[in-house]
């Protein structure tokens, strides 16, 4: 991304906004205007719009420059170079770089969907107790998919099925579910 090579992977963007942000920031409160930055460290003028702007990221050399014009330390200047920013290299950074910007969004806007379900779910779990409850013995005994039921109850049971039949009422209604205990 440096000297506008490529497109700017997510990390790079985080890095451009924070690097900007940074170098503004400590403009403002050294009371230093970019000129002043531009003629000592010997940093074209137009250059340092860039980082300013966040339209570009600083090269390494450039970015000594500034950390010892301000006096602080580079990391303090780039985040990549912090500890605490992570850099993923991973699958889905790969499938991200290759869509076009409208599927990129819808990428994200799925994952974040995926992640609200996530703690939802999770929230969930902590106050319910999760129980399978399967359509019949021969969808158990057949290893067919169970239904998962939430209860608020820790209820001991070996296996769980629904009611599909009026004929066990009064006890069990039709679209109930009866559980087994101890059949193991």
């Amino acid at each position: 991304m440096a000297r506008g090579r490529g497109k700017a992977s997510p990390q790079d963007k985080e890095a451009l906004r924070i690097i900007s942000e940074k170098i503004r920031e400590l403009l403002k409160e050294q009371g230093k205007k970019q000129i002043e930055l531009s003629r000592i460290t010997g940093i074209p003028a137009s250059t340092l719009t860039g980082y300013v702007k966040g339209t570009s990221l600083p090269v390494p050399e450039n970015l000594e420059k500034i950390a010892a014009f301000f006096q602080v330390a580079v990391a303090d200047i780039d985040p990549r170079l912090r500890n605490d920013f992570v850099v993923i290299d991973s699958e889905i950074e790969r499938l991200y770089k290759q869509l076009d910007e409208g599927n990129q969004e819808n990428l994200l806007s799925y994952g974040k969907s995926l992640l609200t379900h996530q703690k939802e779910r999770q929230k969930i779990e902590k106050q319910y107790h999760s129980y399978s409850v399967y359509d019949s013995f021969a969808a158990y005994q057949n290893q067919k998919q169970a239904d998962i039921v939430w209860f608020d109850q820790k209820i001991p049971y070996d296996l769980a099925f629904w009611i599909h039949t009026d004929s066990l009422e009064p006890k069990y209604e039709r679209g109930g579910c009866v559980n087994q205990a101890n059949l193991l």
